[in-house]
């Protein structure tokens, strides 16, 4: 576009040339750069699904460090991709529209094992790595998808729970806690009966979930 062009004519122009223009903010780009990023975004997309068809999807952010251009480009590739309904994006993962994990005959029957195994070990569950080397590596991605359907609650980062094993454990320590009383982590252990192991991972997900609050010398029941 010439120079020194008043806003008016500018605007005349790029709807004049819709087709081979678009405009970013203050910005004028060529509609032929966006395309080319929503390929790119697709070819991204599609590359993480092959890799990792149990997982929901990419991380947004790892996709937009692998695209090149301008920010405000990338959005306006983003935006479009998922207004031509190619992509989704939600809590910052990003997949093809429509997606959902894919699992084999072998996910099935090993996704029904984990769960049978968690159930079983109650309040004392086997870690993830324990679990890998049993079982391979898929674990980690059936545990996280098993996570997802509320099955399992992740208690630490190598920890998984049955939803009603964690539930039964936090409704018996409701149940000993006396409201407003301090308890030291010893206490607890003797009154609930976990190892040290299992215990301070446990108390520490009771803190993040404001069901106990850390205080000097021990938790109190949260809001006591």
């Amino acid at each position: 576009m010439r120079g020194g062009a008043r806003p008016d004519e500018v605007t005349d122009t790029i709807a004049e040339q819709a087709d081979t223009l678009v405009r970013v903010g203050s910005r004028i780009f060529q509609a032929s750069l966006r395309q080319d990023l929503v390929k790119s975004i697709e070819r991204l997309v599609d590359e993480h699904h092959r890799r990792s068809p149990l997982e929901p999807g990419a991380a947004l952010q790892t996709v937009r460090a692998q695209l090149n251009g301008r920010p405000e480009l990338i959005d306006e590739a983003l935006r479009a991709a998922v207004d031509q309904r190619l992509i989704e994006v939600s809590g910052g993962v990003v997949r093809r529209a429509g997606w959902v994990p894919t699992l084999s005959d072998d996910h099935v029957v090993l996704k029904s094992r984990l769960v049978e195994t968690l159930a079983f070990a109650g309040a004392e569950p086997p870690s993830v790595g324990e679990l890998t080397a049993l079982h391979g590596p898929s674990v980690g991605a059936l545990l996280r998808l098993l996570e997802r359907e509320s099955v399992l609650v992740s208690v630490e980062s190598d920890r998984y729970y049955a939803a009603a094993a964690l539930d039964g454990l936090v409704a018996r320590l409701r149940d000993v806690m006396a409201p407003g009383r301090e308890y030291s982590p010893s206490e607890l252990r003797n009154i609930i009966g976990l190892s040290r192991k299992f215990l301070i991972p446990f108390l520490e997900y009771c803190d993040r979930h404001r069901i106990t609050e850390r205080r000097s010398d021990g938790r109190v029941l949260h809001g006591t």
